[in-house]
């Protein structure tokens, strides 16, 4: 009796506790779950799990006798609906179960991209894995996610319903984004199965027009497709990796306007995948220049982690062989490598990198590797014996060789290592002759250079650059161990050059340069017109603005001038007119040039020091003092050196006036005299255009040459006239005329003044004035030095009343001074000629005779043609 009461209370309680139970739960639970109190406690739960601000309104939650319970919200909001937005959300569960049954919505908004950007403030480690279990009966009418402002998703009429043990959801998905031309559409046809796993039968995706349809499991997936347009594929595979990687370029972004179609036919099981990807008469252009791709046919092999694919095309129009390689696939240690052989002509490079032309063929490959997402690349270029790379800078050249050249990089980042290069010729014994490493960064959205450095393994011949520098130098060779700073503009180093010629005056026997941290110097020791040479330099190892020379000293031995010297040295710069691109600044702010003799036919100078600065294209330059014709000669100028110009000021004093004359003007035995003089010279193009000025003045000159010359007079009517003078010509010279012996300095030692204009070879206006005691000239003109050929007007006052009688031939002076000094009565036409004589001598009751003469011909011959005068 006892033991039945104890299980009768027992059960009594028990029952008395599952009846209150059950009914709290009918009755008393729903009021309390949905209290503004409580929805105010969820919402500042979850606002604090998000860290963002959460609304729930209309919620309300209903439980069932069977034990299952419904809930519904009207509107579940995050960020005021800015990041989720979910309207008339309900949830069924079945008895004894939290499991939804059934979910029915109204729509859904989700913002993708600031969720993502939420996301990427949490911790990385903590990731989620999306793995389908269970699917309930689903009924959403609108479902809208935004990628970005681009993209979107869109899915209208999510149902799930079930037939017999089988629940089938049919969903129609469209996404649209920039890439593809028109949305891709999920779920077209066939539909998402689940009976103890989620399957799909037969689910299709639209990419314009193309399918590809998915079958089976996720663990045993079929994916298919036939005659997919690749241009399709491509573009939907470069959305998908632009949404995980929106900052990064994938290396098919190199390609465009793809075409030609795809056959899948693959197979995802345990995360391998089996099967293969093949394309009909692939096509695209690669990179900016648009050079064409052509692969008729290729075959993806997939082999569990493994994706291989040999093919054959054309690249450019030329045959082109590549291959590809990848390896784990879906795991971190995804590794992808291939190769790509190209034989190429000039027919590629005229048409798309005219830049280049080939002469006969280069052999092109690329080896690629990307593994941790470092893409490495090794270019190799090799050009065969008798092939060549021209373009407008320089050629290849050392066309009797095979040459490589070699590059291998690794990209990390925005970074480009240049691990390796080098330049070698191959053959019989290969010798690499340079190698070097860089780095290129990403600046302003392009790869600039940042350092590359250059080095010499054995002693490089000269020609292998030639002609890249314009063959300035040929011969010889130089070694290099150098590295070159772009961003500063600096190099640090040693750079030599050995046994170099420039044309055929200029030979180096050595050369070193050695650049420290802040300054460059050279050494530089040969011959020049095979008078010996050597150079010093100093400058600053600065190259940001120019380059700047801080000192020069240069030192020749001996300098021939000659006609052929100035067109050799100014060979290479004929015929090119600066721009704006070659105008690169070059200062000198000391430098000092000495020649120990300049020589030349009209002229021999002695150490000469010539000292001066360059700056803005101007060299500024003084010649101190040389000796020059037994006086003193010093200059000051300009020299432009982009337009070989000149504007010099030369002074002269105690100079040789004969010597100036004979080996200058040709003039010889015309003057004698210490002379000073200025010449103000202005030249162009080269020396090619000569301008001058001259002011001269001779203290105690002489003319020796004035009165002496000889000339011939045809006879006049009135000496035709006459029957005893029976000769056709008479030969005089102006010191029988005038009765002054032009021989002796003491008679006619005069100070003799001048002005003269030069014209390359010719002297204009003329103006030389001669004072002496017994007769003073004024004398105006021209003269060509080459042929020494003068116009000359010489106009002179002598003292008439020194006169003595003379014969000449036996005829009295007086009849022939008739004859020869026509009288002229033309003095006050010419009075403004006559005041620019100076005056003579005279004394008490002489008589001044005025005359004119004019000059044509040699005037170093005894052939003038001369017009006498007596001015009256």
């Amino acid at each position: 009796m006892k033991l039945s009461k104890i299980f009768l209370y027992t059960f009594s309680t028990i029952g008395t506790i599952a009846v209150g139970s059950y009914l709290a739960i009918l009755f008393i639970l729903p009021p309390i779950l949905n209290s503004p109190k409580m929805v105010k406690n969820y919402e500042k739960y979850l606002s604090k799990k998000t860290n963002l601000q959460v609304k729930i309104k209309d919620f309300k939650f209903k439980t069932n006798p069977n034990l299952s319970f419904n809930l519904s919200i009207g509107k579940f909001l995050i960020s005021n609906g800015e990041i989720i937005n979910i309207y008339n959300f309900k949830y069924k569960t079945k008895s004894f179960s939290i499991k939804p049954n059934t979910i029915d919505v109204k729509s859904i908004f989700v913002d993708y991209e600031k969720i993502s950007q939420l996301l990427k403030n949490k911790n990385e480690t903590q990731k989620t894995e999306f793995n389908i279990k269970y699917l309930p009966l689903i009924n959403i009418q609108e479902v809208f996610v935004k990628i970005d402002k681009n993209s979107n998703i869109q899915v209208q009429n999510i149902k799930a319903e079930k037939i017999g043990d089988v629940i089938i959801c049919h969903l129609v998905a469209t996404l649209s984004n920039p890439y593809t031309k028109n949305p891709i559409i999920i779920g077209k046809t066939g539909a998402i199965n689940y009976y103890k796993e989620i399957s799909f039968d037969n689910l299709s995706a639209q990419l314009e027009n193309s399918n590809l349809y998915f079958s089976g499991s996720t663990n045993n997936l079929q994916i298919k497709g036939t005659n997919l347009p690749v241009r399709e594929l491509e573009e939907s595979f470069l959305y998908f990796y632009k949404i995980k990687n929106p900052k990064k370029k994938n290396f098919i972004e190199n390609f465009t306007n793809f075409s030609g179609t795809i056959d899948i036919a693959l197979n995802l099981k345990n995360r391998n995948l089996i099967g293969k990807c093949k394309t009909k008469n692939l096509a695209a252009n690669f990179s900016k220049f648009n050079i064409p791709i052509y692969l008729p046919k290729t075959i993806f092999d997939f082999n569990n982690h493994e994706i291989n694919a040999k093919t054959s095309g054309l690249f450019g129009g030329e045959k082109v062989f590549t291959d590809f390689h990848l390896t784990g696939l879906f795991s971190k240690d995804l590794i992808t490598s291939g190769n790509v052989e190209a034989t190429l002509t000039n027919k590629f490079t005229t048409k798309y990198f005219p830049q280049v032309g080939i002469m006969g063929k280069a052999n092109a490959e690329v080896k690629y590797k990307t593994q941790n997402k470092v893409p490495k690349i090794k270019y190799i270029l090799t050009i065969p014996q008798g092939s060549n790379l021209i373009s407008k800078y320089g050629n290849l050249d050392c066309t009797n060789k095979t040459r490589r050249i070699f590059a291998y990089t690794e990209k990390h980042g925005d970074r480009i290592y240049l691990k390796n290069y080098d330049y070698s010729f191959l053959g019989a014994t290969p010798q690499k002759l340079l190698t070097g490493i860089g780095l290129f960064e990403k600046v302003k959205g392009h790869y600039s250079p940042q350092y590359i450095t250059i080095k010499t393994l054995t002693p490089t011949p000269v020609e292998i650059f030639q002609s890249f520098i314009k063959n300035y130098v040929q011969g010889g060779n130089f070694t290099s161990d150098l590295k070159i700073d772009f961003p500063t503009k600096t190099i640090l180093g040693k750079f030599t050059l050995n046994d170099i010629y420039h044309k055929d005056f200029l030979y180096l026997k050595t050369t070193a340069i050695n650049i420290n941290k802040n300054d460059l110097n050279l050494t530089s020791d040969g011959t020049f017109f095979t008078s010996p040479i050597s150079i010093k330099l100093n400058a600053d190892n600065n190259f940001k603005s120019g380059f700047l020379i801080h000192d020069i000293e240069i030192y020749l031995n001996k300098f021939i001038v000659k006609r052929g010297n100035y067109s050799a040295i100014g060979q290479n710069f004929k015929d090119k007119k600066p721009t704006k691109s070659s105008n690169y600044n070059v200062t000198v702010e000391r430098g000092k040039i000495n020649v120990g003799e300049i020589s030349h036919t009209k002229f021999n100078l002695k150490n000469v020091e010539i000292l001066g600065a360059l700056k803005n294209n101007n060299v500024q330059f003084v010649i101190p003092q040389t000796q020059y014709a037994k006086g003193n000669l010093s200059a000051k100028g300009t020299y432009n050196w982009l337009e070989h110009s000149s504007d010099i000021q030369f002074f002269a004093s105690d100079i040789d006036s004969n010597e100036v004359a004979t080996h200058i003007f040709n003039l010889p035995n015309q003057v004698q005299g210490s002379a000073f003089a200025t010449l103000h010279l202005i030249t162009k193009n080269k020396l090619n255009d000569i301008k001058a000025s001259t002011m001269f003045a001779i203290d105690d000159g002489f003319l020796p040459k004035l009165g002496s010359t000889e000339f011939i007079i045809n006879k006049s009517k009135r000496a035709k006239k006459s029957k005893w003078l029976n000769f056709d010509k008479i030969k005089f010279s102006l010191s029988k005329i005038t009765n002054i012996d032009f021989s002796n300095k003491k008679v006619l030692a005069a100070n003799i003044t001048g002005t003269f204009n030069i014209d390359n070879t010719e002297l204009n206006d003329i103006k030389i004035y001669s004072q002496s005691d017994y007769l003073s000239t004024f004398i105006e003109g021209k003269y060509h030095i080459d042929s020494q050929f003068a116009h000359l007007y010489i106009w002179g006052r002598h003292n008439k009343t020194a006169e003595k009688k003379i014969r000449i031939l036996k005829i009295p002076f007086t009849f022939l001074y008739k004859i020869i000094f026509r009288a002229e009565r033309s003095k006050d036409f010419y009075q403004d000629k006559i005041d620019m004589i100076p005056p003579i001598k005279l004394n008490a009751g002489d008589i001044e005779s005025l005359f004119r003469v004019y000059a044509c011909g040699n005037i170093n011959s005894n052939n003038l043609k001369v017009i006498l005068k007596d001015l009256k």
